[in-house]
């Protein structure tokens, strides 16, 4: 576990806590979808730069930050407009 950070065109840092998952490439990190998808404009987050940073705690990475090279949310939550009970 750890959390997951992003910069966009404002330059403001925003962070979600996020967890990586068993998978065949072995990073493969889960985090909520509203992190990754702007409910505000219905609309991805664009033009970011995004990394993970597992077990991070009041500032700290012992184990680095390791940039994302992809983000995606399950079409059928972003197309539920999208609500977070869903």
């Amino acid at each position: 576990t750890g959390r997951v950070f992003w910069s966009c065109r404002t330059g403001y840092l925003s962070s979600c806590s996020a967890s990586v998952i068993p998978s065949t490439s072995g990073d493969l990190i889960v985090t909520a979808a509203h992190c990754v998808y702007d409910t505000t404009t219905l609309a991805w987050q664009t033009n970011c730069n995004w990394f993970f940073v597992p077990a991070y705690k009041n500032g700290n990475a012992p184990y680095g930050k390791w940039p994302a090279r992809q983000v995606a949310a399950l079409n059928s939550w972003t197309r539920s407009n999208p609500d977070y009970n869903y």
